[in-house]
């Protein structure tokens, strides 16, 4: 009757132990999971923060190869074309 007592006694102990392992594998799981979303947070604001400044510098290209060329509007088209262009490939990749 001892032994069987004993018995159920390790059983519990083991079923207690199996409970944290769960518990703190769970935790992990969850902390992991976090810590990509931020991750992925952070990749998205480092991309559009990118873009943000490749469009600014595109417009300070255009304003100033208008202001050195006067109001050449023909001359300037390609520019404001490959400058839109290149923004929305780069609005496209974000």
């Amino acid at each position: 009757m001892a032994n069987l007592k004993q018995q159920c006694e390790k059983n519990e102990q083991n079923t207690e132990t199996l409970q944290h392992l769960i518990t703190a594998l769970k935790t992990q799981v969850e902390l992991t999971r976090t810590e990509g979303d931020l991750k992925v947070k952070e990749e998205t604001q480092k991309r559009i923060d990118c873009s943000k400044q490749f469009q600014v510098r595109a417009c300070l290209c255009t304003w100033l190869y208008k202001r050195t060329c006067g109001d050449c509007s023909n001359k300037c088209l390609p520019i404001r074309r490959s400058s839109l262009f290149l923004t929305l490939r780069l609005e496209h990749h974000v």
